[in-house]
Parts: C-alpha cells; structure tokens; sequence
C-alpha cells in the first residue's frame, strides 16, 4: 500500500474514467473522498455502468480503505484473500480484514475469523477465530453463529459446550440457515428436558448487538446534495423486506407488514442520515442498493 493511498487527501489522484459517472463524483473520489472513492470501486467492479475492470476496481477500493472506510477494507480484503484484481495475498488480505473488523465491520470479522481458522497464514488459530466469530454473531451476521456453534460443539478455541453451540446454532437456524437447523437438531438429542426449556427461553429472548452502521454500509451520492436516489418503489414485498431488514439494524419500521406509513419513512430516513445520505424517507433504488450490499 503506498504512502499516496493511506493519504488520500494529501493531492488529487487522476480522474477515474467518465462513464463512472458524474463529474463531480469522479473528482470527489480524485480528491480523497473516500466515500466516493468506495461507489468508484463499486461500479468498476460492476461492469454495468461501463466495462468491468476488477484492477481499476481494486485501486479504488483500497484508496478509500486507506481513508478509512471500513466497508472498502472489507472489499479490497476480500479481493485479496481471492486474487480477484490483484494478485492473490493471504498477509494482505489479513491486514485489511484486521482493519475492518476493528473499525467494528462484521463481515471483516468473519472473514478474518474464518481465515484464521483456515490454516492459511500457517496454524490454524481457532482461539482468535472464535473471538471474532463471537463479535459478528453478536451483531447478528448467520455465518458467524453457525460456525461459532460448530467451535463450541467440537471444543476448537473454546472450552467444549453443547448448550452453548445449540444457542448458537438455534440463533442461526432462526435467521435461516438450513445447516444450522441440522446442526441444532443434532445437538438437541444430547440435551435433557430442563436444560432444553431454559435455553429456549433465553434464545427468544436473544437480540442482536446495534451495529456500528457507518463502519458496515457504505452510502451512495454522499458526494452531492442533490444526488437522485431514483423512483419511489411501492411494491409491498420489497417494503416488507426493508421493514424487517430495518428492525434487525435497530430502525423501528414496525410490524413488516408491506405497508407504507410513517414510521416506516422516519426508520428510513435514519438510516440514510446514519450512513451520511441526505435523507429522502422513501425506498428506492439507492436505498434498496445500500441496504442490500451486505446480508441483513
């Protein structure tokens, strides 16, 4: 990582090409806005707005991790670890994700979790892993509490726990997770009555961390106060899906129910203030983009 990208704002970088986007998009990222430097990134990566080029894609990203947007640590990590633009670097990768997750990213956490358990930087290092593990489940990130059960259930970085690995398993499986549903059944089988009925009651009453929203979604047209977030979106599955994605962040949408009130448009509206977007207080195109680039 060279001196230039750490400091971002210490000159103007070239121009990223034009069919990026806005001029002034383009010289926002130029100039060391990190923010901007990470929707560079993401749209080079793309390849809809104009031809993929993972290479550029990973210059951009790196520059705005360097500045200190933690969702660009996570990507440029993850590029790393997969030699997807540059070539493949497990230490670098490990940098990055250590710089993400301590900035308090949760998808940096379990990717660093899951490297460490690997055995790909030597050792294997389940001890650190499980840590890691533990603080994305915390913040509700399903990966994470699956293997966390799976570390408890086998005693690898943590003292051997069934009612332990069940917790995180059912924890899982409530998100969704086919495994952990498996996972969790089997472990039920070593578990008697009493111990079942107290750790059920304190699965239902398990809620997710507040996440640090800024270090794990990175906003689109921060760059402009007057940056178009697209058509207002109606459809009542999508807004039932932002409801209950909303409810896990910590933004009251209200029962998801798909339909549209008030509240749902105040819970919008603070997100898009928590990660730096003028607040518009509707879905759409940005938002859905936002909210949608990491799971919920």
């Amino acid at each position: 990582v060279s001196a230039e990208q750490l400091a971002p704002g210490s000159g103007a970088l070239a121009l990223p090409p034009e069919g990026v986007g806005p001029l002034e998009l383009r010289q926002a990222a130029a100039n060391g806005d990190a923010r901007a430097q990470f929707e560079v990134a993401a749209i080079l990566a793309e390849g809809r707005a104009l031809p993929q080029d993972l290479e550029a894609a990973a210059l951009w990203y790196e520059r705005a991790a360097g500045g200190g947007l933690a969702p660009a640590a996570y990507r440029i990590g993850n590029m790393y670890e997969n030699g997807v633009g540059v070539a493949k670097d497990l230490e670098a990768a490990r940098l990055w994700y250590q710089l993400g997750a301590n900035a308090g990213n949760r998808m940096s956490m379990h990717n660093l979790a899951s490297l460490l358990a690997s055995g790909g930087l030597g050792d294997q290092q389940f001890e650190a892993a499980a840590q890691w593990f533990e603080r994305a489940a915390a913040l509700g990130l399903t990966d994470s509490q699956f293997n966390l059960g799976m570390l408890y259930a086998r005693g690898l970085g943590v003292p051997q726990n069934l009612e332990e690995s069940f917790r995180w398993f059912s924890i899982a499986a409530a998100g969704g997770d086919e495994d952990a549903i498996r996972a969790r059944d089997d472990v039920l089988r070593s578990l008697d009555g009493p111990t079942l009925s107290r750790l059920q009651g304190e699965i239902s009453d398990w809620r997710q961390m507040k996440m640090n929203i800024l270090a794990n979604f990175a906003p689109i047209g921060s760059w402009s106060q007057n940056f178009d977030p697209g058509p207002v979106i109606g459809d009542e599955n999508i807004i039932m899906r932002v409801q209950a994605a909303l409810n896990k962040l910590g933004f009251d949408a209200g029962t998801p129910d798909g339909l549209f009130g008030p509240q749902t448009e105040e819970a919008i509206s603070a997100f898009e203030r928590a990660t730096g977007m003028s607040p518009s207080g509707q879905i759409n195109p940005r938002l859905l983009s936002v909210l949608g680039s990491q799971p919920v």
